[in-house]
């Protein structure tokens, strides 16, 4: 999005199969101008989060684990950052980016990605990236029930974020601390 409008979209390949991606997702993804529909930059390994920010087209090359960015009147994007992890949900919070990382979950989709292909463990994470330096300065790791992260948004002013709103009305219902979290069932819907 740029000033409220769409402006670009990632496609996995470009192709007028079903499925027809899946012959080159190594290496067939795309960038889309959504005014134009010139294709902006191709040769993408599963392309993710395109976002408009600070007046450039920052994108995940998730395949890759990569951070990239396309600055105004360049035809080839910037590697910014390599990360450990499937790339999938980005934000901006002042100087830094936070990236979402995803486990590959299986081969038939994941299956012959770079990312899976090196030594690198990989991490089911938030990795947070100084744009100033490319250097990852952080990394929040989920090391057990989660595998895979779709989207990021940072909550400015939230502390211990939830699920559910607080004006959800199944909130009332749900328990949380530090080791657990629980959802109460009232007594006649426990059958």
């Amino acid at each position: 999005m740029a000033a409220g409008q769409p402006k670009f979209v990632s496609a996995l390949g470009e192709t007028n199969s079903a499925e027809g991606w899946r012959e080159n997702k190594a290496g067939g993804g795309v960038l889309i101008d959504v005014a134009t529909g010139e294709t902006v930059v191709r040769d993408l390994c599963m392309p993710h989060s395109p976002r408009w920010h600070d007046g450039m087209l920052w994108f995940l090359d998730s395949g890759r684990g990569q951070l990239c960015v396309l600055q105004a009147g360049d035809t080839k994007p910037t590697v910014v950052c390599t990360l450990p992890g499937y790339a999938r949900g980005l934000c901006f919070v002042g100087m830094h980016a936070l990236v979402g990382l995803s486990l590959i979950r299986e081969t038939n989709t994941f299956g012959g990605m770079p990312i899976g292909e090196g030594n690198t463990q990989l991490h089911c994470a938030v990795a947070v990236v100084d744009l100033r330096t490319g250097q990852m300065t952080g990394i929040l790791k989920f090391t057990s029930a989660f595998e895979e992260i779709y989207d990021v948004q940072f909550l400015p002013g939230a502390q211990r974020c939830m699920l559910l709103r607080p004006d959800d009305p199944h909130s009332p219902h749900a328990i949380s601390a530090p080791d657990f979290g629980y959802w109460m069932t009232p007594r006649d819907a426990a059958d």
